[in-house]
């Protein structure tokens, strides 16, 4: 039996397929070619073991049994919350304020080089450095009109392949915003950012963050968060070509690792006028 969710976004009425989800997310990946960035060793599971056994049925075991290790920061899908740059312990699945589906808006803007951008940022900016401006975002939005009031905003990038998936960042210089970007999407009030970057920052910024602590209204140089915000930043997400700019119902589905991070699997609906 076909089942539909019906959604009031302003007085109007859609629905929902819940069968016809969109994936968006990047997962963490074991023994292939997986995601690079900051330097950090692949990610890998091997069979739990003792001097005595391997917990792997291909060595003989009547199970198998994988020893994770991996960081949700830097080998797939993830989102953070303010503890990603605080002093204080905030855990993301006790700060980040979502109900369990919210309206977003999908946009695709094309990054410039950062020395032609016109925008600043807390750095200097290297020659091969590209940008996502505010003037790129604010053209990319006033082509979804409704949207200025939505929690969330997803921003893919071009050019935009499968190579993203597997994309080593530490041989190429990904795009990332400007700080006069961020101010304007903190300015307008999207509460949840994703991006498919592996950060919303520079990946070379003198440990900085300047745009995390934009987003999360952070004095710039402060760790101090006495009260913690309930914003959230997703970053490497992949959003395919065949998948249009507009409106959409957005699923973050957090995974229960009790950290500033966690690896998350956010899902697009479409939204169908009733």
């Amino acid at each position: 039996m076909k089942q539909e969710l019906i959604i009031k976004l302003d007085g109007d009425a859609f629905s929902i397929d819940p069968a016809r989800e969109i994936d968006i997310s990047i997962p963490v990946s074991f023994g292939q070619q997986q995601l690079q960035a900051f330097g950090a060793p692949a990610a890998t599971a091997i069979p739990f073991s003792t001097e005595s056994f391997a917990a792997s049925v291909s060595s003989g075991a009547g199970y198998n049994c994988q020893v994770i290790t991996f960081s949700a920061h830097l080998h797939g899908t993830h989102t953070e919350c303010v503890g990603h740059i605080s002093a204080q312990d905030y855990i993301v699945q006790d700060t980040v304020g979502y109900p369990g589906l919210m309206p977003a808006v999908l946009i695709t803007v094309n990054p410039v080089p950062a020395s032609a951008s016109g925008e600043g940022y807390a750095v200097a900016f290297a020659q091969e450095d590209k940008v996502i401006t505010r003037a790129a975002l604010e053209a990319a939005l006033q082509r979804q009109p409704g949207c200025e009031d939505l929690p969330a905003l997803v921003i893919r990038t071009l050019p935009n392949d499968e190579g993203k998936k597997t994309q080593d960042h530490d041989h190429i210089s990904p795009p990332f915003l400007t700080n006069d970007a961020m101010q304007y999407i903190a300015q307008t009030g999207f509460e949840h950012l994703l991006l498919d970057a592996p950060s919303v920052d520079r990946l070379k910024d003198e440990g900085k963050l300047s745009n995390h602590h934009i987003f999360w209204q952070v004095a710039q140089a402060s760790n101090d968060v006495p009260i913690a915000s309930q914003k959230s930043i997703t970053e490497l997400i992949f959003v395919p070509d065949n998948v249009v700019d507009g409106i959409y119902m957005l699923g973050l589905n957090i995974g229960n690792i009790r950290s500033d991070a966690a690896p998350s699997r956010p899902v697009l609906y479409e939204l169908k006028p009733v």
